[in-house]
């Protein structure tokens, strides 16, 4: 991260590049290539690729400086499973993204004047936007480590006291290194309100600081709940990463 640091409650402290950081970054990038641009033929082959070397190296090098030199706006990350508190999206929200493309479209029609259409891909576009939130699902943490799932308006409590077994996972995706904890939260036969709830974490955004924690963190989370609940923990692999809990 940025100019980091790490407090006693593991949240991690840092800043963002400052205004004037942010246009040396994009200065380092941007110049030389319109530069080379101009005298690209003038140029000898045998320079083109040591220069172009020299150029990434260097523009790399001042871009990893500032962002561990940050003067901007101070940012909070949690990064230790006691710090979670609060609410945090938990998938990416892929009905506002797509709000996009009549934004997008509602540009072309203005243009070429057909107003009414503008208009109407503009109020969908605000649609999806208040569809997707409404629909987003979210998980609440609060100052006594109660777990909420928040979705549709509503929160469900997860109480541990009725939870009958819990199976926790990481499942790596196929197209990139990236691990999704996905969570299997069962309840005792006997608490018919409660159905079996399906946590998939793609990501873990903390709502009040806006950054991403890495989202294996909730594993621990869940792990220490169990444990304090008296369940009995069983490791389905060698790295202790996957994990069943029950109690009996």
């Amino acid at each position: 991260m940025f100019g980091r640091f790490k407090n006693e409650q593991g949240i991690m402290k840092w800043r963002m590049p400052s205004a004037s950081q942010t246009v040396i970054i994009i200065l380092i990038f941007v110049i030389p290539i319109a530069i080379a641009s101009l005298i690209y033929d003038k140029i000898p082959n045998y320079l083109r690729i040591i220069l172009g070397v020299i150029w990434f190296i260097s523009a790399y090098a001042v871009y990893i400086y500032i962002l561990s030199h940050g003067k901007g706006k101070e940012k909070n990350t949690i990064t230790s499973a006691d710090a979670l508190k609060g609410e945090f999206a938990i998938n990416n929200n892929w009905i506002v993204y797509s709000c996009i493309y009549p934004f997008a479209a509602s540009i072309g029609s203005l243009i070429n004047g057909y107003y009414i259409i503008a208009f109407m891909l503009l109020l969908t576009g605000f649609m999806l936007i208040t569809v997707g939130k409404y629909f987003r699902k979210r998980i609440r943490i609060d100052d006594n480590d109660n777990l909420y799932i928040v979705q549709k308006g509503e929160e469900r409590l997860i109480d541990f006291n009725t939870v009958k077994s819990i199976e926790c996972r990481l499942k790596r995706m196929q197209t990139e290194a990236v691990y999704i904890p996905n969570i299997w939260i069962n309840f005792r036969e006997n608490i018919t309100m409660q159905k079996p709830v399906k946590l998939k974490i793609n990501i873990l955004r903390s709502i009040e600081y806006g950054t991403y924690s890495p989202n294996q963190i909730i594993l621990s989370f869940i792990k220490e709940k169990c444990i304090s609940h008296g369940f009995t923990i069983s490791y389905l692999n060698p790295e202790e990463t996957d994990f069943t809990a029950e109690k009996f």
